[in-house]
């Protein structure tokens, strides 16, 4: 799969608004939803890769 700017970007964007959902989260819920939010983070981050994976390999 060909990366282009456009693809990194959509990529980007999507990080950024993981971990600023995230962030606000633990932002709200005090000092100690600082660990659930970066287990969070790590998860859903782990499932968009595991995304873009499958999408790669889904490609003709």
């Amino acid at each position: 799969m060909k990366i282009n700017r456009d693809t990194k970007l959509g990529n980007a964007r999507v990080i950024e608004s993981i971990c600023a959902g995230v962030i606000e989260y633990a932002c709200h819920n005090g000092c100690n939803a600082m660990n659930v939010a970066l287990q969070l983070v790590y998860y859903r981050l782990g499932n968009y890769e595991q995304g873009l994976r499958e999408k790669e390999l889904l490609l003709p």
